[in-house]
């Protein structure tokens, strides 16, 4: 088929001509001296990658020791409240917390924030640490709403605290009659309440319901009921916290013995 293709085509071979074999062992050897070692190369870029973690290493390291003291501690603080609720202007709270260098005689701010108010934290009563960086107080006036406790120290605050405050409710029994007086920071004309005496198998058990009135100087309030228990018997009154807002918690009054 060869000599039919050469006779047709005559100016075109029928086969593909190859290279001289001389040539050709040339060009390698020429193009394989020109290439560098396969090893060395990938042992120069792993060289190159352990250099540059060491350095990023190094770079962190030394720019946490060496990152300023003052910023730390300045917000190091931390805050909380025992127990976590109170009555209405009564106290019986502690705020207590701790710094993080642990240094005594370390002065320190609380601040308040009452619940809706519009006010920005402000100082309350200042206190000191004692040596571990711990420190406790007690602000001088107790509230008579739920606050946000925070504490400051140089120029770093801690997380406010929640203190949730009751209404004080006090009751008093004479003559078939209870009167229930109410007091807080707050509106309290309309909430309702109710009456209970205590049964030993059965718990409390209502025996009146009753709603406040509003004092003559706008805050806390008062209401009545009538209600014949046995004598001997224990008597409180309640006001659940639907009834006395975002602000309060449910109020308990003192137990009376009729």
């Amino acid at each position: 088929m060869a000599d039919d293709l050469e006779r047709r085509l005559p100016d075109v071979p029928a086969a593909f001509p190859r290279p001289d074999a001389k040539l050709s062992d040339d060009v390698r050897r020429r193009v394989l001296a020109l290439r560098p070692p396969h090893r060395l190369g990938r042992r120069l870029g792993l060289a190159a990658g352990a250099i540059v973690c060491v350095a990023a290493s190094l770079g962190f390291t030394i720019g946490y020791w060496l990152r300023p003291a003052s910023v730390d501690a300045a917000t190091s603080i931390s805050i909380a409240v025992r127990p976590g609720e109170a009555i209405a202007w009564q106290g019986g709270f502690t705020l207590y917390g701790s710094i993080v260098n642990g240094l005594p005689h370390q002065v320190v701010t609380i601040e308040e924030k009452s619940c809706g108010g519009y006010e920005p934290f402000h100082p309350v009563v200042t206190t000191e640490t004692v040596q571990g960086g711990a420190f406790e107080a007690e602000p001088y006036s107790p509230p008579a709403v739920s606050m946000l406790y925070r504490a400051r120290w140089r120029n770093g605050t801690s997380d406010p605290v929640d203190l949730r405050i009751r209404p004080r409710v006090d009751l008093a029994y004479a003559s078939g009659f209870f009167k229930v007086g109410v007091w807080g920071d707050g509106l309290f004309r309309g909430a309702r309440g109710v009456v209970e005496r205590h049964d030993k198998r059965l718990g409390w058990i209502r025996v009146g319901r009753f709603t406040l009135r509003s004092n003559s100087y706008g805050t806390g309030g008062y209401g009545y009921v009538h209600a014949t228990v046995r004598r001997g018997t224990n008597v409180r009154a309640v006001i659940p916290t639907s009834q006395v807002g975002r602000c309060f918690i449910a109020g308990y009054s003192n137990i009376v013995r009729v």
